[in-house]
């Protein structure tokens, strides 16, 4: 964005679909796949959703960034999905140029990917999707996460092999 570049550091996925996996932390939206949605939680990258049958998205945790080529020494780490808007926000610079959040392929970054459990503040609602493993992160120990909540990520989370 506006030649800055920013790495997802978490991810969540939410996924909704009748039979089968009717996972209802989904927020239901009738959108194509691949659009940004804004939400009061932040901000998804959509995956497809029709008329109540199937919907999803990719719910942006945490960031690393903003970089250039040249310019490591004034990245940081952002988490928390309304802290990484305001962070996203803060990128674009001035109302009057023009600017834009693009997904790209990225050097390759050499970090070990894990996936765990879903951070959701209300595990009342629907039990069968509390401890899925639809959480991947990177860089556990450097992501502003409640010390209280890293021990919990720590003891499940599972590394993935890309």
């Amino acid at each position: 964005m506006n030649e800055k570049v920013f790495r997802f550091t978490e991810i969540e996925f939410y996924y909704y679909h009748e039979p089968g996996h009717e996972d209802t932390y989904t927020h239901p939206h009738q959108r194509a796949a691949g659009e940004w949605r804004f939400h009061s939680q932040g901000f998804d990258l959509t995956l497809e959703g029709d008329e109540g049958t199937k919907d999803g998205g990719i719910l942006i945790r945490g960031l690393y960034g903003p970089t250039s080529e040249n310019d490591e020494a004034t990245a940081s780490y952002v988490n928390g999905p309304r802290k990484v808007l305001v962070k996203i926000f803060e990128a674009f610079g001035s109302a009057f140029e023009p600017g834009c959040i693009q997904l790209k392929e990225a050097a390759e970054w050499d970090v070990e990917v894990y996936k765990v459990f879903r951070h959701i503040p209300n595990k009342e609602k629907d039990r069968d999707f509390i401890d899925k493993p639809y959480r991947y992160l990177v860089n556990l120990d450097n992501l502003d996460i409640h010390k209280g909540l890293k021990g919990p990520i720590k003891e499940k989370m599972q590394r993935i092999s890309l």
